[in-house]
């Protein structure tokens, strides 16, 4: 099955408002995420997530564990992906969980995802849980430093031979 970065934007037909957050359209298929407090886009569907995106994409597979829930773009090609068992996302912001989480949730017909509102820092699976794909969507708004430690403690929760990433590739071993 090819997963399409285009099955994200059944979830952002049109501009729209939630909270301290707003959708705004541009040309050619543009759709970027404002933040009110931030008075900036933030994230978007722009070719620079899309790149970032991309060996997620490829790699997730069976129990997938994703930090950081954003517009969606990344979850959506993984929907109706029968290799995909389950697909938890830890998302920071509440609004976030309820706005895009609930977009998420519409097109989700196997019932695959599962949403939780926390950090990545702080968030507590039960013990035993173990992912097959684990992929940190974490950003600039928290600090990066800490990083490596982060991955680290989420490796442990890896099946063997499973696969975790980061969205900034570039800040991985600095």
């Amino acid at each position: 099955m090819t997963r399409s970065w285009q099955a994200g934007e059944v979830l952002w037909p049109e501009e729209e408002s939630w909270g301290s957050w707003r959708l705004r359209l541009g040309p050619n298929g543009y759709r970027g995420l404002l933040s009110k407090r931030l008075a900036s886009v933030v994230m978007s569907n722009g070719e620079r997530e899309r790149l970032a995106y991309q060996e997620f994409l490829r790699r997730a597979s069976g129990r997938v564990l994703c930090f950081g829930l954003g517009m969606g773009w990344s979850l959506a090609p993984l929907l109706h992906d029968p290799s995909i068992e389950r697909l938890e996302v830890v998302e920071l912001d509440s609004e976030l969980v309820e706005w895009v989480g609930a977009k998420l949730l519409a097109h989700d017909a196997r019932g695959v995802v599962r949403l939780h509102q926390g950090s990545a820092w702080e968030w507590s699976p039960d013990p035993k849980d173990r992912w097959d794909t684990i992929f940190l969507d974490v950003w600039h708004e928290l600090p990066l430093r800490g990083l490596q430690e982060l991955e680290e403690r989420w490796a442990a929760k890896l099946t063997p031979g499973g696969w975790l990433g980061r969205w900034q590739p570039a800040l991985e071993k600095k």
